[in-house]
C-alpha cells in the first residue's frame, strides 16, 4: 500500500481486498489466484468516524480499463473515469473506493452462486471491443462467466470496506456501490443479487436482467434506493432497458432517479447536463451528490424515469 496526498485529499493506493481464481478452462483449469486490489480516496486527516462510503467499479466492456483509468475517446465523446468519480466525491467528504475486478482475457472463476443465464449478457458492445483488441467474437458463456466473477469481487470489495469500516472511519449502514458501463452492471447486480446490504446504488450506463430483478422481488431483501444515468443516445439495449427497468424497480418498492445526458452516447462527462422526466435537471454530478446525500440522510422519497 502506498499513500499520496493533495491539498484536499489522501489516496491509499493498491489495498488488497481479496484473492480471485483465474484460468477457469470452463472447471477444468489449472486455476491461479491473484489479488483483487482497491485505491481509497478520502478528505485529508483529520476524518472523523462515520462517514458514508462509496465502493466504484470501472468500465470497458468486461475486457479493459483499470481502476485507475478508464477514459475511453470515441466519435467525439469521452467519459469521466471512475477514479475521477472517486476524487470529486472524497472532496466532498466522502471515502470512496475505486476497485479491481477480473476480466474476460484472465477467463475467471464464475464462483459457485450463479445469477446469470446465457439469455442474459447482451454482446454487441463487447464484441465491439473484442474486435478492437483483435480478439474474436465471443461466447455467452464467457461472457456469463466474466459478469460473474465481477458480481462476486463487487461483493467482496463491499464487505471489506464494511468489515474495515473502522480503518476506513466509515459508516458500515452507510456504504454504496456503483460504477460505470460493465462497473455499473456489476454494481447494480451484486446490490440486487448478491449477499450485501447497500445504502445505495449508481448505475451510469448500467443493465440489469429480468432474471435478477425477479429473484430479488422474492427475497425480502431491504430496499435501497437507485441512481440510474444514461446518454440520449447510449447503447442500444441500455436505452432500451432502462425505461423497463425503472418501471420494474419502483414495482418492487425500490425508489429510483434516472436521467438522459442530452445528445450523449455510452461516453459522457461528470458535469454534462442532463433531463429528468423530460425536464432539464442541471448537471450529472450535481444530480449524483444530492442523490448521495438524501440517500445516505435517510431520505429516500423520490422518483423518477428514464
Amino acid at each position: 500500500m502506498n499513500e499520496q496526498r493533495t491539498q484536499k485529499i489522501r489516496i491509499n493506493r493498491d489495498i488488497q481486498f481479496a484473492t480471485a481464481l483465474t484460468g477457469y478452462n470452463e472447471g477444468n483449469g489449472p486455476m491461479t489466484a491473484r489479488p483483487l486490489l482497491m485505491d481509497v480516496y478520502a478528505p485529508l486527516e483529520p476524518v472523523p468516524a462515520g462517514r458514508p462510503a462509496l465502493v466504484l467499479a470501472f468500465g470497458g466492456a468486461f475486457h479493459r480499463g483499470t481502476r485507475q483509468d478508464d477514459t475511453v475517446h470515441e466519435n467525439g465523446h469521452t467519459n469521466t473515469p471512475i477514479a475521477e468519480y472517486c476524487r470529486m466525491f472524497a472532496e466532498c467528504g466522502y471515502v470512496c473506493a475505486s476497485i479491481d475486478y477480473r476480466l474476460t482475457q484472465e477467463d475467471p472463476d464464475p464462483g459457485d452462486t450463479l445469477v446469470f443465464g446465457d439469455e442474459d449478457v447482451p454482446r454487441s458492445r463487447i464484441d465491439h471491443v473484442r474486435g478492437i483488441l483483435g480478439l474474436p467474437p465471443s461466447t455467452a458463456e464467457m461472457i456469463r462467466n466474466v459478469q460473474e466473477a465481477g458480481v462476486d469481487d463487487m461483493a467482496a470489495a463491499f464487505r471489506y470496506v464494511r468489515d474495515n469500516a473502522e480503518t476506513f472511519n466509515v459508516d458500515p449502514a452507510r456504504i454504496a456501490v456503483g460504477g460505470f458501463s460493465a462497473g455499473g452492471r456489476i454494481a447494480l447486480n451484486a446490490a440486487l443479487a448478491d449477499d450485501i446490504a447497500p445504502a445505495a446504488a449508481i448505475g451510469l450506463s448500467a443493465y440489469v436482467p429480468d432474471i435478477v430483478l425477479d429473484a430479488f422481488a422474492g427475497s425480502g431483501r431491504l430496499r435501497f434506493p437507485v441512481f440510474l444515468c444514461r446518454g440520449e443516445d447510449d447503447l442500444e439495449y441500455v436505452c432500451t432497458r432502462t425505461p423497463e427497468m425503472c418501471a420494474q424497480l419502483e414495482d418492487l418498492g425500490i425508489p429510483v432517479r434516472a436521467f438522459v445526458v442530452p445528445g450523449g452516447t455510452h461516453f459522457y462527462s461528470a458535469d454534462a447536463a442532463v433531463t429528468e422526466d423530460g425536464a432539464p435537471a442541471g448537471t450529472l454530478d450535481s444530480q449524483l451528490m444530492a442523490f448521495l446525500h438524501q440517500a445516505f440522510n435517510g431520505n429516500a422519497s423520490y422518483r423518477g424515469t428514464a
